[in-house]
């Protein structure tokens, strides 16, 4: 038991300088994935309620959210495998 320890803390001290760096990387991976989620739901609103209304308007600012949703998640990615990389190295 006590050899488990002491490799946990010879890990640790590796680790923990770039424990915020890890949060970042996790926080930008959550966001990531909320924004995925949304992807359904505004599908569903399109189908639903834009196309059967004939609702162009609507049916362009739903397709605007789409695209900057896709953006966002983008840039997010981005970001997120940059401070991943940059925590590798």
């Amino acid at each position: 038991m006590k050899k488990n320890k002491d490799m946990v803390a010879f890990f640790l001290k590796f680790v923990i300088p770039y424990w915020p760096y890890g949060l970042i990387v996790l926080a930008f991976m959550l966001f990531g994935i909320a924004t995925s989620l949304v992807f359904p739901y505004v599908f569903k609103i399109i189908v639903d309620e834009a196309l059967p209304a004939q609702d162009y308007e609507y049916l362009v600012m739903l397709v605007s959210i789409l695209l900057g949703i896709t953006g966002l998640n983008l840039i997010l990615s981005f970001v997120s495998y940059y401070v991943y990389n940059w925590i590798n190295n």
